[in-house]
């Protein structure tokens, strides 16, 4: 009975391979690797225990990073729907040929969403459009509250 499959393509993205498709041997080292990226965590490299530490970095994020962060927030309660609006709008990247939207989950892109968010303010104020400068405004409220707070400490060996 295989008990993995699935993960593998989770995390990597990719078909099994190595001994979790019994062909030979798993690199730990790749699947650390892959791990912290996929949840946000440097890669402990001593065999000791090490504590690592995250942080919000509203300047240097992924949306899938920034997606999870307000889903977060939003299960914490400490948001709420109509606050995380213009999150979810500024994670949005839909390109300009009319395809499809680019998913968060495939793009290694990273955004400055306080950034993002001012240029959304100077446009919203531009096309004469208060209410989505005051919600823009209150995301770049929400982001420089959070900016450096601590949101993980992980323990590995």
């Amino acid at each position: 009975m295989k008990i993995d499959n699935g993960i593998t393509q989770t995390l990597t993205g990719r078909s099994p391979s190595g001994a979790a498709s019994g062909h030979g041997r798993t690199d730990i080292g790749s699947f650390r690797a892959v791990l912290a990226e996929k949840t946000q965590q440097p890669v402990g490299t001593n065999a000791d225990a090490q504590q690592t530490t995250r942080q919000i970095d509203f300047g240097n994020m992924t949306r899938q990073q920034m997606r999870n962060w307000v889903n977060d927030q939003i299960r914490s309660g400490q948001m709420t729907l109509d606050d995380s609006s213009p999150f979810m709008a500024m994670t949005m990247k839909v390109p300009v040929d009319g395809s499809a939207e680019i998913p968060a989950d495939v793009d290694p892109e990273r955004i400055d969403f306080a950034q993002r968010a001012r240029q959304g303010i100077a446009g919203a104020l531009a096309l004469n459009d208060p209410a989505n400068a005051k919600r823009l405004q209150q995301a770049l409220d929400i982001m420089s509250r959070y900016q450096g707070q601590t949101v993980g400490i992980s323990t590995s060996a």
